[in-house]
């Protein structure tokens, strides 16, 4: 049987074990009663949305969060009963599909309301609505003030639309530091249900936690909480990873995605030979290089990760020369003299005692964990393990 190297130049693993550890883990912090929601967004944080889906397979989780109609519908095929939140923001013109389909769209304007009320009642069919509440994040929201006449519009439509979520979102709950911050956006939301109630208004779910509140402030969670980075085993930040909640809680998470590629071929260079383009990399002695099948396209950053490393027959190696859209070489001259070309490069996992971690890589790209998996290409064959 090939091995994954002979099969593909590139590719991700995600492991069914560690997601399923996770998601154990994480089930702690939920109240009795409060529904697990798994974010799928953004291709499930570059792990692979069709993959995670079957992941979650035997889960037994039944709500998910999304960004788009498209991803919404492929999350439907394989659940057809479960809770669809998108969470993005979508075009009057595909209202239509995300009812048909029985997704819950976020909503913040009497704007977007009223267009989805009317597209409601032209299809014959209740819409299904999560209203989103700006509490200090500025992002996506309608303000305290504009809520009572939302309502009263969702009030006299009901029987068009069904107020499924309240929701909003914390500009910092990843950092205690900030903690009254969050405490204010927690007692702004809780006004916003207060006014729901008295328009006579009962949404289905009421959620504000992310990843973070979740772990560091579960006192304020509502009946669902909407589980990110950390269903796929990254924490949000240092501080919630080494927060006392996170002990208490017994909360302990592990990565499921690790990024390999193929060695495509090996070479002698002399002292004073160029390495890639530009004269990125002048050899200052006679080196052995490795070619990796990988580059910027497949989602390497072509400058903030000259000079990181990768791992190969479990020692590091540097990446040397500017890195191209679909190569790059990096110095084995430390390795055995023995071809390594049968042996695979990671770029995110272990191998052997060491470990590269996207932690590690989003503080040398001066950037988050998030930005590292959701930047790994899309055209990349994710594979369980």
């Amino acid at each position: 049987m090939q091995n994954t190297a002979e099969r593909y130049k590139t590719w991700v693993e995600l492991s069914a074990r560690n997601a399923s550890d996770n998601i154990k883990n994480l089930r702690r912090t939920l109240h009795e009663g409060c529904a697990f929601a798994a974010v799928l967004k953004a291709n499930a944080y570059g792990h692979g949305l069709k993959e995670y889906l079957d992941l979650l397979n035997s889960e037994h989780i039944s709500h998910f969060a999304v960004d788009s109609l498209e991803e919404g519908i492929a999350v439907r095929k394989r659940y057809p009963n479960a809770v669809i939140f998108i969470l993005g923001f979508s075009p009057f013109s595909i209202y239509e599909s995300i009812i048909q389909h029985d997704l819950i769209q976020t909503l913040y304007t009497e704007t977007q309301l009223s267009a989805f009320i009317q597209t409601a009642r032209e299809k014959g069919k209740r819409g299904l609505i999560n209203v989103k509440v700006e509490t200090g994040t500025n992002r996506q929201g309608v303000d305290i003030k504009d809520l009572p006449r939302l309502y009263a519009l969702i009030r006299q439509n009901n029987d068009a639309v069904e107020l499924m979520g309240l929701s909003t979102h914390f500009s910092d709950a990843e950092d205690p530091k900030y903690t009254h911050t969050t405490n204010q956006q927690i007692q702004l939301f809780r006004q916003a249900e207060a006014l729901a109630i008295q328009a006579e208004l009962r949404p289905h779910y009421v959620h504000s936690h992310c990843s973070a509140a979740a772990i560091l402030n579960s006192e304020s969670q509502g009946n669902m909480s909407r589980f990110g980075i950390s269903l796929y085993g990254l924490w949000a930040s240092k501080e919630v990873r080494f927060s006392r909640s996170s002990h208490e809680l017994g909360v302990n998470l592990t990565p499921v995605l690790s990024w390999h590629t193929a060695i495509a071929q090996t070479k002698q260079v002399k002292s004073g030979d160029r390495i890639g383009y530009g004269h990125g990399y002048i050899a200052t002695r006679p080196m052995r290089i490795a070619v990796l099948p990988i580059g910027y396209y497949d989602g390497l950053d072509r400058t903030k990760d000259k000079g990181g490393d990768v791992l190969i027959l479990g020692r590091r190696c540097k990446i040397i020369g500017n890195i191209c859209m679909n190569m790059t070489m990096v110095d084995i001259s430390h390795l055995p003299e023995s071809p390594v070309t049968d042996a695979k490069a990671t770029i995110i996992g272990r191998s052997g005692m060491h470990e590269i971690t996207a932690d590690e890589i989003a503080e040398r790209r001066g950037t988050i964990p998030y930005e590292v998996t959701t930047g790994i290409g899309s055209h990349i064959q994710r594979i369980i393990t």
